[in-house]
């Protein structure tokens, strides 16, 4: 008998809320800003706002959309804000 490693258990998105009076001080080091795995959009809602903040050290930020049309096929698009 093998023991298979399978899927890891689901971890959470930590993305702190700077608007609380309570924040830590120390250093923000996320590699992911902001992880939302669940966007629709329909013909009434075709803009999303996204709000999030960014880490102590990042100067561009590498977007990565990537998801299902309506034809079911899968699409990426991958932009860099400077």
């Amino acid at each position: 008998m093998v023991k298979v490693a399978g899927y890891s258990p689901i971890k959470e998105f930590y993305s702190p809320d700077y608007t609380l009076n309570n924040t830590t001080t120390g250093t923000d080091a996320r590699i992911t800003l902001l992880w939302l795995p669940y966007i629709f959009t329909d013909a009434a809602n075709r803009k999303v706002p996204v709000t999030f903040y960014n880490n102590d050290f990042t100067k561009k930020m590498r977007i990565v959309l990537e998801g299902i049309n309506e034809d079911g096929k899968m699409i990426r698009i991958e932009k860099i804000i400077e």
